[in-house]
């Protein structure tokens, strides 16, 4: 299962405790986490440490841009690993050194721009100004060195998709 999460407080429809109650509750499932759950390092951590869960980059130029902004839907600066979030590439190279085995690249939409008025729950809107390109991402995964490279982009997807490791 491939299923969007986040931590803004404000989101009722995808916080990834609901998510990560449905994981423990499953583990003969394999799950996909999507969006780098925030960049938040005790989920990010929770889900390298259960086999059966997987963590998708999608959309990572835009998610670090938003990091870097501080917008309220990222993990807060105290709550996520102190990495350089001006830089998507070197963000790439952070999370996938720190996990090797448990991310995953183009898993859901290997690049999208996010212009929106959306609906966060109980009437509150976020309006999103985010663009991102697939040269961008694809610059992310081409930062890797070729095993690690390999893996997010390979074996870790076999594993997430056929099981096994």
């Amino acid at each position: 299962m491939l299923i969007h999460v986040t931590v803004a407080p404000a989101e009722e429809f995808s916080q990834a405790a609901d998510a990560f109650r449905v994981v423990e509750r499953h583990p003969e499932l394999r799950f996909c986490l999507a969006h780098c759950i925030g960049f938040h390092r005790d989920w990010l951590e929770k889900a390298d440490a259960l086999p059966n869960v997987w963590v998708d980059t999608s959309a990572l130029k835009i998610q670090v841009q938003a990091a870097y902004e501080g917008q309220e839907f990222m993990s807060k600066p105290g709550e996520r690993f102190d990495w350089d979030y001006h830089d998507h590439l070197s963000v790439m190279k952070s999370l996938v050194e720190r996990f090797p085995d448990t991310i995953l690249w183009g898993s859901d939409s290997p690049c999208y721009s996010y212009i929106s008025r959306r609906l966060q729950g109980a009437g509150s809107f976020h309006e999103f100004k985010l663009k991102g390109t697939y040269e961008q991402e694809k610059a992310a995964l081409d930062a890797l060195a070729p095993e690690l490279r390999r893996k997010v982009a390979s074996s870790n997807t076999a594993a997430f998709l056929f099981g096994g490791s």
